[in-house]
């Protein structure tokens, strides 16, 4: 079963989509990933962060950067401890997967 390990959420007030980098894990394989999803799942996803960590713990730790672009934020998670998500649930729930090239 595939499993990903969040470390950094990004999005910003310009954009429809939200970003989220983590370490894919496909049996005896490890490598950097991402999940493409719209801000309607972004609450969900928080959700299921905020119940590892949270809720004032996760919404607390979201970084905002203001630029003449747009408002960028930012939550790292690369410190935190959280459960590896399966793969196949998130996508059920309207998560797509990025595919990521070297």
């Amino acid at each position: 079963m595939k499993t990903i390990r969040l470390q950094k959420i990004q999005f910003s007030n310009v954009s429809e989509k939200v970003i989220c980098f983590g370490i894919l894990n496909a049996g005896a394989l490890s490598y950097e990933s991402a999940l493409d999803l719209n801000f309607s799942k972004l609450n969900l996803l928080l959700g299921k962060i905020g119940k590892q960590l949270g809720e004032d713990f996760t919404y607390e730790q979201i970084v905002k950067e203001e630029t003449v672009m747009g408002d960028f934020y930012c939550l790292d998670l690369s410190d935190q401890n959280i459960e590896e998500f399966p793969l196949n649930t998130l996508i059920t729930e309207g998560f797509s997967p990025i595919r990521i090239s070297a």
